[in-house]
């Protein structure tokens, strides 16, 4: 939990923490914006979690010692499952949380995938999607600072679904918007979606 001291920090750093890499916020004191989001998203997880999209060292699986799954199209170290998003190599109603921090946007067909969480989400389950604000992705990805962060995202023009498309991709694809939480100062949004008939 941060203190006081750390949340005015963070909120003066608020530029820097959007504009620099997790290592230089990181060397100034700085909360990386994947933690903040991470701390978000505990607060509506049930276990078994499965984070698509989980990244290097799979943060919000291991930081948080849930049970869960952290699976990613690409080998970084200390990802559970290397595979597909569209083609999701588990069984049916297998998990009460699918979680997609800052990677439902990679998706290159969300409704496929969607598909695929809605095979794999229990009955009752829900999904959890970060969204960052698009004026804030835009100046982040022109900043000099940041340099090449992942060299894996190649297209930079799925950076950034605003929060209206990705609940529009939701709705179509039968889910439910149950819950939407602004942070971070409003940068980033928190959408909470269940299946219908859930």
């Amino acid at each position: 939990m941060k203190t006081v001291f750390l949340k005015i920090k963070d909120f003066i750093g608020l530029p820097l923490r959007i504009l620099l890499r997790n290592d230089q916020v990181i060397t100034l004191g700085f909360t990386p914006l994947h933690e903040d989001r991470i701390s978000v998203c505990m607060q509506y997880a049930q276990s078994p979690i499965l984070d698509i999209g989980s990244g290097e060292a799979n943060p919000f699986i291991k930081n948080n010692k849930i049970q869960g799954v952290g699976l990613d199209i690409h080998p970084f170290p200390g990802v559970n499952v290397c595979a597909d998003a569209h083609y999701l190599p588990f069984l049916n109603n297998s998990f009460r949380t699918v979680s997609f921090i800052t990677s439902f946007n990679l998706m290159k067909s969300p409704d496929l995938v969607l598909t695929e969480v809605k095979r794999v989400l229990c009955r009752d389950g829900v999904v959890l999607i970060t969204v960052t604000n698009s004026f804030w992705l835009k100046l982040r990805l022109c900043s000099p600072l940041l340099g090449k962060e992942r060299s894996v995202f190649t297209d930079k023009t799925r950076y950034g679904f605003s929060e209206e498309r990705v609940e529009r991709i939701l709705v179509q694809n039968g889910f439910n918007i149950i819950k939407k939480i602004r942070f971070f100062f409003g940068v980033s949004q928190l959408i909470i979606a269940t299946p219908e008939n859930g």
